[in-house]
């Protein structure tokens, strides 16, 4: 009577409505922005790293004695 296609476009739509039923949307959405954060912590922190490494790289230059200064 029908033929395969018919019957997985069936259990394709049935699928769909099962996700949309059970919010897994909304978890993998929750997932995501956990991930989201994490991620810009990680940004946060090595911006951090950078400015007290330049800070810590001006310091340094400016207390190197140069070749010509005596002792």
């Amino acid at each position: 009577m029908f033929d395969a296609t018919f019957w997985v476009a069936i259990s394709f739509i049935i699928f769909c409505l099962i996700i949309i039923y059970q919010k897994i949307p909304k978890l993998i959405n929750n997932l995501l922005d956990n991930k989201i954060n994490e991620i810009k912590s990680e940004i946060d922190n090595a911006k951090n790293l950078k400015t007290k490494v330049s800070n810590y790289l001006k310091n340094v230059k400016k207390n190197r004695r140069s070749p010509n200064e005596e002792r």
